[in-house]
């Protein structure tokens, strides 16, 4: 399989997939006589698996993890368990942080009936105050 058939299959550029290559996120890939990458069925599973945890917003260092206990080809369930409990308590960060923030937001959202102008908006006096 060449690169433009992956290119295809995955929406992804060539560059972005000579990317994972050389980031080692992708088992090593045989060339042809003239030169030419050619793809196997184990780099399509390994684009997959990139894909899919990058829609699941685990970072690529993580990622990266995960890819060298499978090319082990002795993968650890706990090693990929505990990373992916790492994420979890990433996401779950990030969600009470955005929380946090909305909330926020609605406060000083109470200040304003968004009648004034620049100079006696109480938004703009709230964030100069430094609520």
């Amino acid at each position: 399989m060449r690169i433009s058939q992956l290119q295809k299959q995955f929406g992804l550029s060539a560059n972005t997939i000579r990317y994972y290559e050389s980031q080692k996120m992708l088992s090593p890939v045989p060339r042809s006589e003239s030169g030419y990458r050619v793809y196997q069925q184990k780099h399509v599973a390994e684009l997959q698996f990139i894909i899919r945890c990058k829609e699941l917003g685990i970072p690529q260092s993580t990622v990266k993890q995960m890819i060298d206990t499978l090319q082990r080809q002795q993968p650890l369930c706990q090693e990929k368990r505990t990373l992916f409990e790492q994420q979890v308590a990433n996401i779950e960060d990030k969600i009470a942080n955005l929380v946090f923030i909305r909330d926020e937001l609605h406060e000083l959202l109470q200040l304003c009936d968004g009648r004034h102008d620049e100079h006696t908006c109480s938004l703009t006096s709230a964030l100069l105050a430094g609520q």
